[in-house]
């Protein structure tokens, strides 16, 4: 450690009133390194740097630059000088944010509820979709239908209706209109619609133009006032 750190190290203890035992007692080390830093035979480690700053209050880089302590002690005196407030402007500005306090809790508890009728029976009808064991009726509808015409295939499409289902039925417990619009799996009604119109009707085209409406439903239930 260079000589002029070595003397901002000891300006600093002194100015802050700590003998070197006290000192070596806060940052966690022996007498004997504080004195090896102090003659600037020794060099604090990156751990007992930052305990040295947080003990003055001051940056790394206040620490270890090339102010002086004399500088760097009156940068901190003028700062705590200008961040003082009068005692009644304290007292005053206390207040204010008790009153503010008081207000809000109160606006808080007079607004009217975001979950109003209509969405409570959403999230009604949302509870009752979920009590429905709807992936043991798709199955035994595909396998009523696979053992009774042979149609294996398209019908295993039933199975993309399950986490369709289940996501749409979470989507009604949303307490808004707009964020349970907001979580329908359309992307999922769309992959299931094209599918089945591809391999029913071999409508691949035009059929694939649903997908651009995806994020065309999304955009106009995120703008749209509620």
């Amino acid at each position: 450690m260079n000589l002029f750190t070595a003397k901002k190290l000891t300006d600093l203890r002194k100015h802050f009133s700590l003998s070197q035992e006290a000192l070596a007692e806060k940052v966690g080390v022996s007498r004997q390194a504080i004195s090896k830093w102090e003659r600037g035979e020794a060099s604090p480690d990156t751990d007992n740097l930052l305990a040295l700053s947080k003990i003055y209050g001051i940056s790394l880089d206040d620490l270890l630059g090339e102010k002086t302590a004399e500088e760097i002690i009156a940068e901190k005196n003028s700062k705590k000088q200008n961040e003082q407030i009068p005692e009644e402007q304290q007292e005053a500005e206390q207040k204010n944010t008790e009153d503010s306090k008081i207000n809000f809790y109160a606006d808080e508890k007079n607004a009217p509820s975001e979950e109003n009728t209509k969405s409570k029976e959403y999230r009604e009808y949302g509870r009752k979709l979920l009590k429905f064991p709807y992936f043991i009726a798709a199955l035994v509808i595909f396998l009523a239908l696979g053992f009774a015409s042979g149609k294996w295939h398209p019908t295993w499409m039933l199975f993309l209706t399950i986490p369709a289902y289940y996501i749409t039925a979470w989507g009604f417990l949303a307490k808004t209109e707009k964020k349970m619009l907001l979580r329908f799996p359309v992307y999922l009604y769309a992959v299931i619609l094209y599918l089945l119109m591809g391999f029913t009707a071999s409508l691949w085209h035009p059929t694939w133009l649903i997908f651009l409406l995806i994020p065309v439903y999304y955009w106009y239930v995120g703008t749209k006032k509620y």
